[in-house]
């Protein structure tokens, strides 16, 4: 009997944990983002294959990593990590995006998925480097057979990958700062923004009490001020 994709889908939902299929709805839901950006797919060779396969060729024809480099990139990713989750934590939150405009509203909303989907790439790309930083590390302490045998190999093909990681996961973090800067720009903007209508507020206000004590004429719309 075969199992429709609704009946799969329900299948999934009951056996598997409630965290695995948000997880799961998560990511499909950023695939379904990205993938409505123009050019994709080579945006994603550029982002991912091209670094990966630079790192891993500079790591087949340089010399072989050891357990101090090993050791050292755990501590570092782990830091990076670490940062990239908090900020992951407080990108979206700006104060007064409730009172943004409906268009302002959604190119907010834009650029904050866009930089979310950015910051888990990273994320994810530091995971990878973790996970093949502990399977060197593993190898590295097996003596017993077979798979002593085997210990080199495993770990010159880790090593080589890791350093392809090592570049995908350099790229990655350069981006931050831009990111971080982006955030704060737009906060300024906004402040700014909501500082020139409060001005503008003010004016209007001074005006209107100034005519109603003089004459009855029609007070003043915000809408006659231009945005400066």
């Amino acid at each position: 009997m075969i199992m429709g994709k609704k009946g799969v889908l329900n299948f999934r939902i009951k056996i598997l944990p409630s965290d695995w299929v948000s997880a799961d709805a998560a990511r499909r839901e950023m695939e379904k983002q990205a993938a409505m950006a123009d050019s994709f797919f080579s945006r994603w060779i550029v982002a991912f294959f091209l670094p990966l396969l630079f790192g891993s060729l500079i790591g087949y024809f340089g010399p072989p990593v050891n357990k101090d480099f090993v050791a050292a990139l755990v501590s570092a990713v782990g830091v990076l990590a670490g940062f990239t989750v908090t900020m992951m934590l407080f990108t979206g939150r700006m104060p007064g995006s409730e009172q943004l405009s409906i268009e302002s509203t959604v190119d907010y909303v834009d650029k904050i998925c866009y930089l979310l989907r950015s910051q888990c790439a990273a994320l994810m790309s530091m995971f990878f480097t973790l996970l093949v930083c502990g399977l060197w590390l593993i190898f590295d302490g097996v003596k017993a057979a077979p798979w002593s045998d085997l210990s080199p190999m495993i770990q010159r093909s880790s090593g080589i990958f890791l350093i392809g990681l090592l570049f995908l996961t350099s790229t990655k973090v350069i981006l931050l700062p831009y990111q971080i800067y982006e955030l704060q720009r737009f906060t300024l903007e906004q402040l700014k923004r909501a500082k020139n209508l409060e001005n503008k507020k003010s004016i209007l206000e001074q005006r209107n009490l100034l005519k109603s004590s003089k004459t009855n004429d029609k007070p003043e719309n915000l809408d006659d001020f231009k945005d400066g």
